[in-house]
């Protein structure tokens, strides 16, 4: 174990340069929120700034030799954090800035984890991809679909009450924290900034969550046709009926939604009232995350099929 942990970090190692001041800069949200899209904008940022090591569980797990076995991810999830809590301690030795993306759902948890990061010396960030319940749910079943589709032998799957329960903790960890983080910021799924704790009162942080967790009128229906593919996808390949039901009552409830917002016409919902507000105190338009450069400075339930 030892050796996979030694030549990741080598050659992860070579393309960053010891800081003097590291940043680990943690990427938070519920399962299926778009952590990965928003993880790969925070490389981009810190490839100009030193470099960084990507600390992922997941990653390690497709280094552990398991020669022609099929395993599922709940059998191989103990030895994958225990190579990533590995390379992480590799990073911090080395002094290298830190890329780490989790759901964060315990924040006693993520306060110790935050504390020990401080006390070494780094500047810890979080940034959150701010996502309604309905969009996560829905990237949840749209992955697992895509991994029935490329004909993975155990397409990955999150309970919606595993998902709910992320959701909450992880509220509970942005309000808690939201003055213990060198910085804080608030992204939605496109990677636009919706809130800054460098330019807005760290008071805010809660507030802002919520209200970036609003549906858009403009994104109902196409969270709706997201919904009905999904759907289409799952009765073609033959899923079973509790599964088809679950998806059923999804895309119903939100057709119905953005059918009720078309009636009803275009008006200011929560969403929006909470970015005019940000507006109003100084936080980017939106913008593309990449211009968050210009301003001042987990673990995961076991794979089921469906």
């Amino acid at each position: 174990m030892a050796a996979i942990t030694s030549s990741y970090f080598a050659q992860r190692a070579a393309r960053s340069s010891a800081q003097d001041q590291p940043r680990v800069v943690l990427v938070g949200g519920q399962p299926g929120a778009g952590k990965s899209a928003g993880g790969e904008l925070v490389r981009d940022e810190l490839k100009a700034q030193g470099g960084f090591v990507h600390v992922d569980a997941d990653r390690m797990r497709e280094r552990i030799p398991l020669g022609t076995a099929r395993l599922p991810s709940s059998e191989t999830q103990a030895d994958a954090g225990r190579l990533a809590n590995a390379l992480r301690l590799m990073a911090i030795e080395a002094r290298r800035n830190i890329v780490e993306e989790g759901t964060f759902r315990n924040p006693q948890s993520v306060q110790r984890f935050v504390d020990r990061l401080q006390e070494q010396g780094y500047k810890v960030e979080m940034v959150v991809v701010a996502t309604s319940r309905e969009e996560s749910l829905l990237g949840i079943y749209q992955r697992h679909e895509r991994q029935h589709q490329v004909g993975n032998p155990n397409p990955r799957f999150v309970t919606e009450d595993y998902h709910d329960a992320a959701m909450q903790g992880f509220s509970a960890t942005v309000s808690q924290l939201a003055h213990q983080l060198d910085r804080l910021r608030i992204i939605n799924r496109g990677g636009q900034l919706l809130y800054d704790s460098q330019r807005q009162p760290r008071d805010d942080a809660t507030m802002a969550l919520q209200a970036a967790r609003e549906i858009p009128a403009e994104r109902r229906t196409m969270l709706a046709d997201g919904w009905a593919a999904v759907a289409a996808a799952a009765r073609e390949r033959g899923a079973n009926p509790q599964y088809l039901d679950a998806i059923g009552g999804h895309a119903r409830r939100v057709a119905a939604s953005a059918q009720l917002q078309g009636d009803r016409g275009a008006r200011i919902t929560p969403y929006t009232r909470g970015k005019e507000q940000a507006l109003s105190r100084g936080a980017s338009p939106a913008g593309p995350f990449t211009s968050l450069a210009a301003t001042p400075q987990a673990s995961k339930p076991p794979a089921r099929s469906r």
